[in-house]
This record gives structure tokens, C-alpha cells and sequence, in this order.
């Protein structure tokens, strides 16, 4: 396979970590369900089969995975071998464990932090939502502020409210319950419950500036709930999702952060696996279909922030408004990333994860990806932002979303999409692979992977009924 050469505007991955054994105790498997960073801090809460919630120090994490993966290489390098490259990469590790949260009875499906940092919420197994504080007094221990009981069975995801004032959950049980959280000792039932699913609720994401609820569930439909007026329905979403597939236990989807896109998972297109890419205020009639990963995709998570392509000069395009990159996870253990400024992934990933990918989450500076699996491994990738991809400022991007949010209501019915979709090449040909497969593979990666920036296109640029660019992976 040729490579393309590496441009000077390009987005460069600075490193690639992986991590083995994160929730094991006594040499035992583990599998992680969910995964959560830290709006201010480098922290990173982790769910997993143990029925415990971690908190790591992330930072910490990191440079310890970096100087044993190079002492390891150095050790093995002299005896030419790479056989124990992974097993002393994650040995250590357990010096950045910051606390271990045990409420829980079983295991640990979600773990979402508030968007300001205060608060950690998690559901599980057992049918409980438990919302955890840190103790003042003591950095390293966490308080169970309230238990949240009302699911009759197991909780399956969570989202916070974008002013914190609400958390949601669902369960197996086909219900969404809203939960009000000013006052969490006061807590003792839900303030309402969302009935309109026949099956189980496999996923929650509420929309930047608090307008939708975005719920998806096993009788593949997508339902877009209006938080502002008396929870009835704005929209349900069958089309896309009419043959996904019935194997996927999670499907964690998202907004971008101008709130003008769904990302949701577990889609399919003439028999193909794709992430569907839903435009506000268009729920039925402009789509874009992420096309490529040969198994179910599972997780579809934007990146909070947006980014500026305008001072770009391979960008060919006077279009200067912030674009969105979002990254996609399936259960074949594959994951990549996306932008809106091209119809391809710059990033691909392949064979990152032995099991299905079970959740990622971005940092909130949208410069740190870290995925987690049911294999029980976590993949942290850091990126450095420049040429073509700069990141706008946290203002610009609330902006950005109040002023694109109201021109989407205020222009209903008037698209300019155009008539034909972007022109397709096959992924294999110019999208350089990172296959972690080998030892040697999941060290430090310190190589620029060339961006292609035709031109800027938004995720909404394919009208509906067409074709849509299909790439395969």
C-alpha cells in the first residue's frame, strides 16, 4: 500500500498508548464499559465489569505508560525481542490510581462527569444511579452524595443536562428517567419518565444548549425529545437504523458542539456498517452516512470543540466557519476519526482493540481521544493541533452554537444541499493505517498523518436519497 507524503498542514498524532488490565484484580479479565475525562482536570473515571469506578490520574498515567514502554524497548531491543513489550508497558500504572469508588454491586455500565467537573455520576448493573462528590478535606476520597433508584433494571448510559440541572438515565427496562439535581439529598424519585421506547434504551446525549434529548434503544428507533416543552416529541428517526444490528449492547451517541449534528450509532446502508449523521431541525431529510468499519459501530463521540480550517492555504474555500471532528468506535475493535472538513477519515486505527470498543471520550480541549474496550485495555491518543485543524476558542464555539441553533429553527424548510455527492476514493489508497497490532506498534507514535482538505464540507453537504461517499476500512 502507498503512502501519501506527510504535508505541512497536517494534524499530528504526538503519541499512542495503550493500557492492559485496568480494573483486573488478581490476574483476573476485566472487561471496561465506559470511560469519562475530566472537564478541568486531567482525570479519567473508568467503568468496568469489577463493579468498581477508578479515577486515575491521567497525566500521570501517561508518562509512567511512556518511560516503560521505552525501557522496555531498550531491554528488549538488546535481546532482540519484543515478545514483553505490552506486559511491562502495563505493569505500572497503579501509582496515578487516584481513588476506587465500590457502591456499586454490579457491574458498571456508565460514568459521566457533570460539565462542571463537580460532580460523578455512574449507573450500573445493579439499577442505580450513584452521583459521587470529592471530599474536601481529603483529595483522594469521594463522597456518595445521593442514590438514585427508580430503573427496575440494569442502567445502561447517563447525560448531564448542559447546565447540570438534570441528569438522565436509561435501562433495559425501555424507559429514560429524568432526574432533578439541585438538590441531591432531597433526590428520592425521578421528576419524569420517558416511556416512548418498546425496548431497551442503549444510549443518551442532550443537546449543547439544552433544547433536545437524543435517545436511541433496541427497536431501532432514534427519539428526539423537547426538554423545554413538557418532554413530548419532536422527532423519531427510524430510516437509517431500520437493519442495524441487534448484537450491539451499547450504542453511545452525541451532538457536536454546535448542537447542529447527531452522531448515532449502529446504522447500516445497503448492507453496510455506518455511523448516521443527523442534521438538527432535519431530522427525516439531510443526513450523512460514516461509512467503513466491516462490524457494528458502537460508539459515535464528537469532539467538545470546534475548529478553525480558514487559515489554511490548502483549504481552497472563502467558508470560514468552525468545523467538527468526531471519532467512531465498533465492535471490530477498530476506531477512527473524522472532521468535516473531508467526505474520508484522516485517522484510522486498525485493530486497536482484541474486543468491541465499548465507549471513548475527548478531553475537553478536543486535543486527547481515549477509548476503552471489552478486552479491558484503554487507548489514549494525543494530537497537536496546526495548519489546517486550529482550535477555536471555548467562547467563539458558544457562540457558534447559539447562533447556528437559532438559524437552523429560523430557516426551516430552506437547505442549500447540493445536488450530487463529494466524489469517493477508496480509503485504502490514501489514508496511511496504523495498525497496532504488533508490540513494537503501540509505542509512542511521533509522525505527522497527512490531513486531506480538498475543500470545507460540512456533514450535512449530502442531500438525502443520494449516495453518499463509501469508503471501506
Amino acid at each position: 500500500m502507498g503512502r501519501r507524503p506527510v504535508e505541512r498542514n497536517s494534524l499530528n498524532i504526538v503519541r499512542v498508548c495503550r493500557h492492559f488490565g485496568v480494573h483486573d484484580t488478581e490476574g483476573r479479565l476485566c472487561a471496561l464499559y465506559s470511560t469519562a475525562l475530566h472537564p478541568r482536570h486531567r482525570w479519567l473515571a473508568t467503568g468496568g465489569a469489577d463493579a468498581h469506578v477508578r479515577i486515575w490520574n491521567l497525566s500521570s498515567v501517561l508518562s509512567t505508560w511512556l518511560a516503560d514502554i521505552a525501557q522496555s524497548e531498550a531491554v528488549l531491543q538488546q535481546r532482540g525481542t519484543h515478545s514483553r513489550a505490552l506486559s511491562r508497558a502495563s505493569s505500572s500504572g497503579k501509582a496515578a490510581l487516584l481513588a476506587t469508588l465500590s457502591k456499586h454491586a454490579k457491574s458498571v455500565n456508565a460514568v459521566k462527569w457533570s460539565h462542571t467537573g463537580s460532580f460523578l455520576a455512574s449507573g450500573s448493573d445493579d439499577t442505580q444511579v450513584i452521583v459521587w462528590n470529592q471530599n474536601s478535606k481529603h483529595a483522594t476520597e469521594w463522597i456518595r452524595l445521593s442514590t438514585l433508584r427508580g430503573h427496575d433494571m440494569d442502567v445502561l448510559d447517563l447525560a448531564w443536562s448542559p447546565d447540570d440541572a438534570f441528569l438522565a438515565s436509561c435501562s433495559f427496562d425501555n424507559s429514560v428517567l429524568i432526574w432533578g439535581m439541585r438538590d441531591l439529598g432531597a433526590v428520592t424519585v425521578p421528576q419524569r419518565k420517558l416511556t416512548g421506547h418498546t425496548t431497551w434504551v442503549k444510549g443518551l446525549a442532550w443537546d449543547p444548549i439544552g433544547h433536545y434529548l437524543a435517545s436511541v434503544a433496541e427497536d431501532k428507533r432514534v427519539i428526539i425529545w423537547r426538554a423545554f416543552d413538557n418532554w413530548a416529541i419532536e422527532a423519531e428517526v427510524t430510516v437509517p437504523f431500520k437493519h442495524g444490528s441487534m448484537q450491539a449492547l451499547y450504542c453511545r451517541l452525541s451532538w457536536s458542539p454546535d448542537g447542529m449534528h447527531l452522531g448515532v450509532p449502529n446504522a447500516c446502508k445497503s448492507k453496510q456498517q455506518t455511523a448516521a449523521i443527523i442534521s438538527r431541525e432535519y431530522w427525516h431529510n439531510s443526513q450523512a452516512d460514516l461509512v467503513g468499519h466491516r462490524h457494528p459501530v458502537t460508539v459515535v463521540r464528537f469532539a467538545p470543540i470546534m475548529f478553525d480550517a480558514s487559515e489554511s492555504e490548502t483549504c481552497n474555500s472563502s467558508r470560514s466557519h468552525p468545523l467538527s471532528a468526531v471519532a467512531l468506535g465498533s465492535q471490530d475493535g477498530t476506531i477512527s476519526v473524522w472532521t468535516s472538513l473531508s467526505d474520508r477519515p484522516f485517522l484510522v486505527l486498525k485493530n486497536c482493540f482484541s474486543g468491541a470498543v465499548s465507549d471513548m471520550c475527548w478531553s475537553s480541549d478536543g486535543l486527547q481521544l481515549v477509548g476503552c474496550s471489552h478486552d479491558g485495555s484503554i487507548c489514549a491518543l494525543d494530537f497537536l493541533s496546526n495548519g489546517c485543524m486550529r482550535v477555536v476558542q471555548h467562547q467563539s464555539t458558544k457562540e457558534t452554537v447559539c447562533v447556528n441553533c437559532l438559524n437552523a429553527v429560523g430557516t426551516a424548510g430552506q437547505t442549500s444541499l447540493p445536488t450530487k455527492a463529494a466524489s469517493t476514493t477508496p480509503i485504502s489508497r490514501s489514508l496511511p493505517l496504523v495498525c497496532l497490532t504488533e508490540a513494537a506498534s503501540l509505542t509512542a507514535i511521533s509522525r505527522s498523518l497527512p490531513l486531506v482538505c480538498p475543500r470545507l464540507e460540512s456533514f450535512s453537504r449530502w442531500p438525502a436519497g443520494s449516495n453518499c461517499p463509501r469508503q471501506h476500512i
